[in-house]
């Protein structure tokens, strides 16, 4: 666990404890509107707390993206069935060279996504780490075009094989 999710972990724990305690056990007969204000109020400053801290943490390149991933919009039906023929390539291990492996493929509306180490990329994304760059998608494979060795090369499709 990362140093960034113990701090978030331990702010939300603190403030589950301080809810819970103000809810069940300074609890009065009567209670005062002017103290849920301020209970509001504490509550505000504890969340600027922990964006403010959230926002001071380094990110690794993978998890920028997946940030990035997260807020980028979704257009048509996720979930409709693709018009696209079934995936019938056989599952193989990853690709030597770079060690990554190809395991989903995501089709929404015209846009198609490929599953790599675990992350969502669409075509032109760049791969962390490997630096390649995202050429094509599809259920069989990926095109990915190396900087680095100056080549197109194909990551097959591996599904669930590890």
């Amino acid at each position: 666990m990362t140093t960034r999710e113990k701090t978030l972990l331990t702010l939300m724990g603190v403030s589950l404890v301080f809810g819970i305690s103000r809810v069940f056990l300074f609890r009065t007969p009567e209670a005062d509107p002017s103290e849920s204000l301020a209970f509001a109020q504490q509550a505000k400053e504890l969340a600027r707390e922990v964006a403010n801290t959230a926002g001071k943490l380094r990110l690794k390149p993978e998890q920028d993206y997946v940030f990035a991933a997260a807020a980028r919009p979704v257009s048509g039906k996720p979930f409709a069935a693709p018009n696209q023929r079934q995936n019938t390539a056989k599952p193989t291990q990853p690709d030597p060279l770079s060690g990554q492996l190809y395991s989903g493929y995501i089709a929404v509306g015209r846009q198609h996504f490929a599953i790599i180490g675990g992350l969502e990329y669409a075509v032109g994304d760049k791969i962390p780490g490997t630096g390649d760059i995202v050429r094509d998608i599809t259920p069989d494979k990926v095109i990915l075009y190396s900087p680095n060795r100056k080549i197109l090369w194909e990551l097959p499709y591996t599904g669930d094989a590890l």
